[in-house]
C-alpha cells in the first residue's frame, strides 16, 4: 500500500487543499480519453467543460476519501497500540500490588 503525501497543488501554492487545482493540458487530455472510453464512440464524442469538471471533481473526491480513510486507519492503529500498552502497564501494576501485599 502506497501512502500519498498531501502537498499543496494550487496554482498560487498557498496550501489551501480545499480548492481544486487548475487542470493541466495533460489532465484535460486524460479526462477526454475517459469520456471517449465511456461513450464507446471515439469519433462522435463531443466534450464540454461540464463533462470534464464532473470527472475532475469525482477524481478529487475519490482521492480525498482514500486519504481520509488512510488517516483514520493510522489513528485507529495508534489507539490499538496505546490500549495494548495501557493493558500491559495495568497488569504490571496489578502484579506488583499482589507481590507487595502483606498477607
Amino acid at each position: 500500500m502506497t501512502h500519498e503525501r498531501v502537498m499543496p497543488t494550487m496554482a498560487n501554492n498557498n496550501g489551501d487543499d480545499d480548492l481544486l487545482p487548475v487542470p493541466t493540458k495533460a489532465d484535460k487530455d486524460r479526462l477526454d480519453a475517459v469520456w471517449k472510453g465511456l461513450a464507446d464512440m471515439p469519433g462522435l464524442t463531443q466534450f464540454n467543460p461540464q463533462n470534464r469538471m464532473d470527472l475532475w471533481a469525482i477524481e478529487h473526491q475519490v482521492r480525498a476519501n482514500r486519504l481520509s480513510t488512510a488517516s483514520l486507519a493510522r489513528a485507529s492503529r495508534a489507539l490499538v497500540w496505546v490500549t495494548v500498552g495501557l493493558v500491559i502497564v495495568t497488569l504490571g501494576q496489578l502484579a506488583l500490588a499482589i507481590l507487595d501485599h502483606k498477607w
